[in-house]
């Protein structure tokens, strides 16, 4: 069994039913969420060891008491896959925008992480969302601008320097 911890609106998707999605609301940027339920990660209403691994994307950054959350997490499950923004990649700053309360760098979020968990395997990586393109109408001039959206996406992931996303996995 799987805990998608924050699901939002991009759950994890299994070709079985053992994943439980939880999120704090029902909706999220006004558009209805995966959630099964409704909880706090502060306050996990499951059974101690209840499933095989917790996934958690994006969603320490904003709990207002992360190592209660992350004693949570082990608390339901021995095995925690978690990502959280790169606070290097991200210029050291709170994007408080995005209602984030925290910020972590590589050393941080490990030195974090083994408060809780005695094995921490973490790792950083490039994540990319692929940005649309200007839509021309009519045959040539249509396909001319899709290609030139592509190729600037691609030089834009070739010049790209830091990692964005922190993610480890812990037991």
């Amino acid at each position: 069994m799987i805990l998608d911890c924050a699901c939002g609106l991009n759950p994890v998707e299994n070709t079985r039913d053992f994943t439980v999605h939880v999120d704090i609301e029902r909706t999220y940027l006004g558009k209805k969420n995966a959630a099964d339920n409704i909880v706090d990660a502060h306050h996990l209403p499951f059974k101690n060891n209840s499933f095989d691994i917790v996934y958690s994307a994006h969603t320490l950054e904003h709990c207002q008491h992360p190592l209660i959350v992350l004693r949570e997490f082990r608390r339901v499950a021995p095995l925690l896959v978690i990502k959280v923004p790169n606070a290097t990649y991200n210029r050291g700053g709170l994007n408080e925008d995005d209602g984030h309360l925290y910020s972590w760098t590589s050393k941080s979020f490990y030195q974090l992480l083994k408060q809780v968990y005695p094995n921490v395997n973490l790792k950083m990586r490039k994540h990319w969302k692929i940005r649309g393109y200007t839509r021309v109408k009519g045959g040539l001039a249509g396909f001319w601008m899709k290609q030139l959206a592509i190729f600037k996406t691609f030089i834009f992931i070739l010049a790209a320097g830091e990692p964005n996303e922190l993610e480890a996995v812990c037991s």
